[in-house]
């Protein structure tokens, strides 16, 4: 089972949708138990939202946006999609 001390370094990749399945679903078992993680999560994914949106996408190398794991329009899809 997870602790606190464990989501700061299966966050990102939690809200970036990546790891194992069993990854993923011990992290959102510790969610559900957790209120102070389910802050720290939800303050990620809108980190995310806010750093995608402030880039200008035909300003932004596609690079930078696989390496931030960041959607733009220009990119097929919609920035700040991350959920």
């Amino acid at each position: 089972m997870l602790t606190c001390k464990d989501i700061p370094g299966v966050a990102s990749d939690y809200v970036s949708h990546e790891g194992g399945r069993k990854s993923r679903l011990l992290i959102g078992l510790h969610l559900l138990q957790c209120t102070n993680c389910r802050a720290y999560v939800r303050s990620l994914k809108n980190l995310r939202s806010l750093a995608a949106a402030s880039f200008r996408a035909e300003a932004v190398p596609t690079d930078l946006f696989e390496r931030l794991n960041l959607r733009s329009n220009s990119h097929n899809t919609s920035i700040g999609e991350q959920n």
